[in-house]
């Protein structure tokens, strides 16, 4: 992924407003590229009161930020919902912690885990770990 600008953090790139949230997981449930009047249509039959430039200005939003690929009135997630998580946390190794992963990993860790998650990833690691020896 492009170096974000510098006046853009992290936070402001990756924020996504609930409407941009909504479009994404609709997105993240396709398995194929889907029209954009179908994506339109699923909107329509939710409630929502869009036209078609409104659901046009916020794919070019995401689109703009590299989230959404669009081409031939079709579009599509760049990355599914975990491959976003894992842009989200490789540029936050990259700007706060100089691209040292594991000390970003283990400053989340330090925080947010119980230890009963805290052992499920011990072993998660493990069995990384043991993979990566058979390889």
């Amino acid at each position: 992924m492009a170096k974000m600008e510098k006046e853009e953090t992290v936070k402001e790139k990756y924020h996504l407003s609930p409407t941009e949230a909504e479009i994404m997981e609709k997105l993240w449930q396709q398995t194929e590229p889907i029209k954009q009047t179908e994506l339109l249509a699923m909107f329509n039959k939710e409630g929502k009161d869009w036209g078609r430039q409104t659901l046009n200005t916020l794919l070019l939003r995401l689109e703009e930020r590299g989230f959404v690929k669009r081409e031939k009135r079709k579009v599509w997630a760049v990355y599914d919902q975990e491959g976003f998580g894992v842009q989200i946390m490789e540029e936050a190794a990259d700007n706060f912690f100089k691209g040292k992963k594991h000390k970003l990993f283990a400053a989340f860790a330090e925080k947010n885990l119980s230890v009963e998650q805290a052992k499920d990833l011990q072993k998660m690691i493990a069995e990384y770990i043991d993979a990566q020896k058979e390889n």
